[in-house]
Order: structure tokens, then C-alpha cells, then sequence
């Protein structure tokens, strides 16, 4: 479904704003490594060790995209990735992680906007700006192959880094506290729970459709 000019306006508006607050996010933990005297090809290959940061980095381009280009140019299924993933973060970051304390104010943003903010303001727009009635059911697990090569990626790079417990980006992949078989059953579980939220926002994505073309709105425009 198609917006008006005036929502598509404010949904490109808002779009630009959460991709500003993503890639504002970044700053204080890259300032944070360069003033720990990392150079800066190091400090950029720490940032991109969680996926915090590569969700929020995936947020900066697309949402970016919006801004520049509207939705309707923008694949939906790239759209429903990213909103997948960024709802992933705050879950995880939120119902298990728990709180990281900060040094100061402005590190205390950069968490807040990736960990809070984000997770709220993408599905936000999502809602209320998005076109719906373009995702098909078998998205959610196209959309599975992000979390899993992400996951291939971050024990594939723990392999060629020291021994500690720093090498991997969450306690949860840790294979030396945890074993292969605690991480694998681990990430199964987190695997099931994206796919199965997945399946949730397709029903979504089609119900808000089904509810637009009913609307007294779109019956007066038939007429």
C-alpha cells in the first residue's frame, strides 16, 4: 500500500533521524578505542566484533536509503531484516545481557542509541511508514541467513585471536566456557526465536495491508 505524499515525506524525515542516531551511536566506542591508542584499522576491526554494531552499521545504509530514496525504492525484504535484527538486539541486550556501565554522558548515548533507542524507532517506522503487503512467508528465513553468517563469522575470527574471553563478542558463543554443543544449542535457540518473530511480522506486514485496503480512507479514493 502506498502512502501519501505528506506521510511519505515524514516517514523519509524519520528515517533519516534513526539513521543519524545509528551512526552517531558509533562514535564513543570507535573515540574510545582510538584514545586507548589503537590505530585506526584496529580500532574498526573491534568495532566490528558484536552485532550490535554491524545491526546498527546495516541501519546507518539502509534507513540512510529511505531518507535519501523513500521506502517504496527500498527492497522490504532488506527493510524486514534490519528491523528483525535490531529487535534481536534489544531483546537479547535488554532480557539477558543487562545493563553496561558507562564511563560518561556521552558513552551513555552511543549505548542508549543502539541498545535502546534503535530497537524502539525501527519498528516504529516500520508501523506506520512502511508499504506493507510486500513481504512473502518465506522471508523469515531468508532473513535467518543474517544471524547465522554472523554467527559463522564471529567463531571463525575467535579461531585466529588470542585465547580469552574477550575473543568472542557475547558469553554465549564462548566455546571455551561453553563447548561446541553449549554454543550450537545456544544459537539453535536464538535461530528459532528470530525465524518464529519473523513469521509474527509477516502476519503483521500482512494484516496492516489487508486493514489498509478496508479503511473508510481507501474506500472514498475507490469511489
Amino acid at each position: 500500500m502506498k502512502h501519501s505524499i505528506q506521510d511519505e515525506r515524514y516517514g523519509r524525515l524519520f528515517a533519516g533521524f534513526i539513521a543519524a542516531g545509528s551512526l552517531i551511536g558509533i562514535i564513543p566506542p570507535l573515540q574510545l578505542l582510538l584514545e586507548d591508542g589503537r590505530g585506526l584499522v584496529e580500532a574498526l576491526w573491534q568495532m566490528l566484533r558484536p552485532f550490535t554494531i554491524t545491526t546498527n552499521l546495516l541501519i546507518v545504509i539502509v534507513f540512510g536509503s529511505i531518507a535519501v530514496r523513500g521506502a517504496e525504492r527500498v527492497s522490504a525484504l532488506l527493510i524486514g531484516a534490519v528491523m528483525l535484527a535490531i529487535l534481536l538486539v534489544g531483546i537479547i541486550f535488554n532480557l539477558v545481557l543487562g545493563q553496561i556501565p558507562q564511563l560518561n554522558w556521552w558513552t551513555f548515548l552511543g549505548d542508549s542509541l543502539h541498545h535502546h533507542i534503535a530497537p524502539v524507532a525501527v519498528p516504529l517506522w516500520w508501523l506506520i511508514y512502511a508499504p506493507h503487503g510486500r513481504l512473502r512467508w518465506h522471508a523469515p528465513l531468508v532473513w535467518a541467513l543474517y544471524p547465522l553468517a554472523y554467527s559463522a563469522y564471529s567463531l571463525a575470527r575467535a579461531e585466529f585471536e588470542p585465547v580469552s574471553a574477550l575473543r568472542y563478542p557475547y558469553f554465549f558463543m564462548n566455546v571455551d566456557m561453553l563447548g561446541w554443543s553449549g554454543v550450537l544449542f545456544n544459537l539453535a535457540i536464538i535461530a528459532a526465536a528470530f525465524t518464529a518473530i519473523g513469521f509474527l511480522i509477516v502476519l503483521v506486514d500482512r494484516r496492516l495491508a489487508r486493514g489498509k485496503q478496508q479503511s473508510p480512507e481507501s474506500t472514498v479514493r475507490k469511489v
